[in-house]
């Protein structure tokens, strides 16, 4: 038998089976049949090439997108910084397991979503921070400052106990940064159409005439009503009750 299926994988036949096979290969990759992928990504952000941003999302166009993961180290990395910030800033009562809630994990990954949207739209505007405008900024660091000026030793301690390195926290001032100058970009490109600056301009210019009357309050009865007067006003007006034409309030 295997030498039948042998015969008839030979030749031409062989030739046209390979030929077919090499064509999803070289689309989709050869490492994707021969490496074993382990996706350790919480999330991940893709957006159009800035040389093509109407490109469509499916395949394959989709693989000329730039993406930027979140992975899980970095996303418990980010928990930890801020289940210490709140530990530090909240003290006693500090309650770990509200902390650990699903809100509250999925609150910080909405946070580092933004950041990476804002990352790659900085990036593609071609935004740069200098490194001046970024020891400047952390040098202003109230936490990292001694009689006012800043303090590298206490800089290097203060980064230590965040689990931190210089090198990661100059990265993180620089994204700010850049995150900064996107946001106040777009709250500066605000506009008003023809039509709103008209009406805006016209009811500026509107007037209004208003008059108040004073009333003076209803005098109280001298006398308690009585049950029997009572009786006796909802006798005489019994037909005008029977025909909704009086409303008693209370």
């Amino acid at each position: 038998m295997l030498q039948t299926l042998r015969d008839k994988t030979s030749g031409w036949i062989a030739t046209i089976i390979i030929g077919l096979l090499i064509i999803p290969v070289g689309f989709i990759g050869v490492q994707d049949y021969l490496v074993q992928r382990s996706d350790t990504d919480v999330a991940r952000v893709s957006v159009p090439p800035s040389w093509w941003r109407t490109a469509p999302s499916w395949w394959p166009a989709s693989k000329l997108w730039e993406t930027e993961s979140i992975t899980t180290d970095a996303f418990n990395d980010r928990f930890e910084q801020q289940r210490q910030a709140a530990r530090a800033e909240q003290g006693e009562a500090f309650d770990a397991r509200a902390f650990e809630s699903a809100e509250n994990k999925r609150a910080i990954l909405d946070a580092m979503i933004d950041e990476a949207v804002l990352r790659m739209a900085a990036a593609r505007d071609g935004l740069v921070v200098s490194d001046a405008l970024v020891r400047e900024t952390i040098g202003s660091i109230p936490a990292f400052q001694v009689d006012g000026a800043f303090n590298a030793e206490r800089y290097r301690l203060a980064l230590s106990t965040q689990g931190q390195t210089p090198a990661q926290f100059d990265r993180l001032v620089r994204d700010g940064l850049r995150q900064t100058l996107i946001s106040d970009a777009i709250g500066a490109s605000g506009f008003v159409t023809t039509t709103e600056l008209d009406r805006l301009v016209r009811l500026l210019g509107e007037k209004r005439d208003a008059r108040l009357v004073m009333l003076p309050p209803v005098a109280p009865p001298a006398a308690p009503v009585t049950d029997a007067q009572a009786q006796a006003w909802f006798t005489a007006n019994a037909a005008r009750y029977r025909a909704g034409l009086v409303r008693v309030d209370g």
